[in-house]
């Protein structure tokens, strides 16, 4: 997982720093595939047998909406002006990790370690 974040974060430099932009889209796609696959891996290995379902449904919920999340941050960015809505996007993943962070319900969870 590290070398798969090394590669997006070194495709990223190389389309900044020239006009390349093959170089970065390979990068990407090499990144995201061992990402996912990394991600789907562990979810299915860590989580018990009788919550698995539950899991895996809410994982899907969450990459299936991504659409609509780039289609409501387009509308935002047409109404009103492209970096608000990339600053307000900023600002609610900021918001949901302060809340969950200081979510007792959260902190109350028996920690486990395989």
């Amino acid at each position: 997982m590290f070398a798969s974040t090394q590669t997006a974060r070194l495709s990223v430099f190389a389309a900044l720093k020239g006009r390349n932009y093959c170089l970065y889209w390979f990068g990407l796609v090499f990144y995201n595939t061992f990402y996912l696959m990394h991600v789907s891996t562990s979810l299915q290995q860590h989580v018990p047998d009788h919550l698995r379902g539950r899991v895996m449904s809410l994982y899907s919920l969450c990459w299936n909406l991504l659409p609509l999340g780039g289609l409501l941050a387009g509308a935002l960015a047409a109404a009103v002006d492209a970096r608000f809505a990339v600053l307000f996007g900023g600002a609610m993943v900021a918001a949901n990790a302060l809340l969950l962070l200081t979510s007792w319900r959260l902190r109350a969870l028996p920690r486990k370690t395989p």
